[in-house]
């Protein structure tokens, strides 16, 4: 998943958070300095401003605005594979 696609992705969760919520939404990170400079983890760039564009459109009750794009699946290891497309024939 690219970068902005995992922010598309973060605003709409803050987006549909707001919508859903009766009052409060919660982040919660354990390890990220949100607003520590220098933080060994720092907050990714763009995820402050995801933030408030959700609560903006929120606010001026405006719809999100784009559906992100949906992630790949996982490539399967070809082990697995061959394993899901292996017919057993013994016992019959």
């Amino acid at each position: 998943m690219t970068p902005a696609t995992r922010l598309r992705l973060f605003e709409q969760n803050i987006y549909h958070a707001l919508k859903t919520a009766d009052e409060y939404a919660w982040l919660y990170s354990e390890h990220m300095g949100w607003w520590e400079s220098g933080h060994q983890v720092p907050t990714p760039d763009g995820a402050l401003q995801a933030i408030h564009l959700a609560r903006e459109k929120f606010a001026a009750t405006k719809p999100l605005g784009f559906s992100p794009e949906t992630p790949s699946p996982r490539p399967v290891p070809e082990c697995k594979r061959q394993r899901a497309t292996r017919t057993d024939n013994s016992g019959q």
